[in-house]
């Protein structure tokens, strides 16, 4: 039998269709899912639909892959009728799967929540602007699962959750949230990388470095960018500059800090052509590998979840919220060049 699906995200519905089944118990663990080929003629959709679902569902733990036999359904989906832990993110489905922080950061929550008998059900948000209510995401299985209940807990991570709070308040859940911008943290249940650190290891390691002239690339929020100035102002022949473009740092600054692993890979030939890279360093929160080691900080995807997971027990066990957020420090406490 063909499943008819509306022409709008039909690999959304796919994977809604899918997270139902292994929710419901209609794939036990240690059961093969379908062929890919074969859920596709169930569902009316071509191949690279499915595999999208399917790699999703794979990154956040509910599947895994056994070469050359086909995709199993994991330990963590044995029990059915577990109480859910909903998240609700705003992460694009495709570096779900392929960028190495959200993949780790998705495949450690679901893991935790599972560990703890619980079940794990993403949420992509995808509203049709940052201040548009929850309910009006175009995505199906969020605005159901938000009319009929069905959810314990949420974990939120979102840009900037201060937009959304009126609303997460009345849904009278248990949540967190992990604020994409630390700027946005302003919320007791809210964690957040440690901006202020990275920003004051930054600066440390470039002064002890022998940097006098520090520049920053594109601006830094404005935590990263407390760091930088807190560590700068005890230093007196130290002078910290913030730059419009790279050419203009690398002409005038004698170490940079780099707030975009991705900005550093892609001009990585023109940094290395103006400075040594020990007087580079990368804010990363990937494992990405350049062509040869730069002195970074990193931030650890699976540490992320492990707070995320811990603060959203206490709210579970109804605990007093913390009276400031939550700051996750980065990792290494020294930056360390890393092959």
């Amino acid at each position: 039998m063909t499943i008819a699906l509306s022409n709008a995200g039909k690999y959304e519905q796919v994977l809604d269709r899918l997270r139902g089944r292994l929710r419901q118990g209609e794939f036990a663990a240690g059961d093969q899912l379908p062929s890919q080929r074969a859920l596709a003629r169930e569902y009316g959709v071509n191949l690279s639909t499915v595999n999208k679902a399917v790699s999703i569902l794979a990154s956040e733990g509910r599947l895994e892959q056994v070469h050359g036999r086909g995709m199993f359904v994991t330990q963590g989906q044995r029990e059915t009728g577990l109480q859910a832990i909903g998240m609700i993110h705003e992460i694009h489905p495709d570096l779900v799967v392929d960028h190495v922080y959200y993949t780790r950061l998705f495949a450690t929550l679901n893991h935790l929540v599972n560990q703890d008998h619980h079940s794990f059900q993403p949420f992509l948000r995808d509203t049709p602007t940052d201040y548009a209510p929850l309910r009006q995401s175009r995505n199906p299985a969020l605005r159901r699962v938000l009319d009929e209940g069905g959810l314990s807990g949420l974990i939120v991570f979102v840009d900037n959750p201060l937009l959304l709070h009126d609303e997460l308040e009345s849904l009278g859940l248990p949540y967190v949230c992990l604020a994409g911008n630390a700027a946005h943290s302003h919320m007791p249940n809210c964690l957040t990388i440690d901006a202020i650190e990275v920003g004051r290891q930054a600066a440390r390691y470039l002064i002890g470095t022998g940097c006098r002239r520090l520049g920053v690339v594109q601006r830094p929020n404005s935590m990263l960018m407390k760091g930088l100035s807190e560590v700068c102002k005890h230093e007196p022949k130290v002078v910290l500059q913030i730059f419009a473009t790279l050419e203009e740092a690398l002409a005038e600054a004698d170490g940079i800090f780099l707030k975009d692993d991705y900005f550093a890979l892609r001009h990585f030939d023109q940094l290395l052509a103006a400075l040594p890279p020990e007087r580079l360093i990368v804010f990363a929160n990937t494992d990405m590998a350049f062509p040869q080691p730069l002195p970074r900080i990193d931030i650890d995807p699976r540490r992320v979840a492990r707070c995320v997971w811990k603060s959203l027990q206490a709210r579970l066990r109804q605990e007093p919220l913390p009276t400031t957020p939550v700051l996750i420090p980065p990792v290494p406490s020294t930056p360390q060049s890393r092959e």
